[in-house]
This record gives C-alpha cells, sequence and structure tokens, in this order.
C-alpha cells in the first residue's frame, strides 16, 4: 500500500490538472469544477479502495487518445 510509484502518478495528475505553465494544454481546457472533480480521483486511493469504472466504447476511445498525449 505504500507504493511511492502511485504516489508519484498522483502528484504528476495533480501537476497536469492544477499547473499554470504555458506547456500544459489540459488545464486551460477545463473549468473550475472540472478541475475540483478530478483532484477527487487519485491512484492511489483508488488502488487502495478496490475502485473500477465502466467507460463506453466512444468514451474509451476518447480517454486513450487522452493518453496519448501525456
Amino acid at each position: 500500500m505504500n507504493s511511492s510509484q502511485l504516489d508519484s502518478l498522483d502528484r504528476f495528475f495533480v501537476n497536469v490538472v492544477t499547473s499554470r505553465h504555458s506547456n500544459n494544454r489540459i488545464r486551460p481546457d477545463l473549468t473550475k469544477s472540472q478541475r475540483a472533480k478530478l483532484l477527487g480521483f487519485g491512484f492511489k486511493s483508488g488502488f487502495i479502495e478496490n475502485r473500477f469504472y465502466t467507460f463506453s466504447d466512444e468514451q474509451l476511445k476518447h480517454l486513450i487518445g487522452c493518453w496519448a498525449h501525456a
């Protein structure tokens, strides 16, 4: 449960959602409400709580496309 990799992934995720750096292409497209909702998620907490989500084929294609730019 004390995975440093999950902690690192969570820090990266928070940085992507909140960073005002000029190269951050994700944050400017998010509303304040969307950022707040995203920050309620975490890789480590999801692992510990054994949380799973179901996505439609279209949603999954969109998510995969997003990760291609990460």
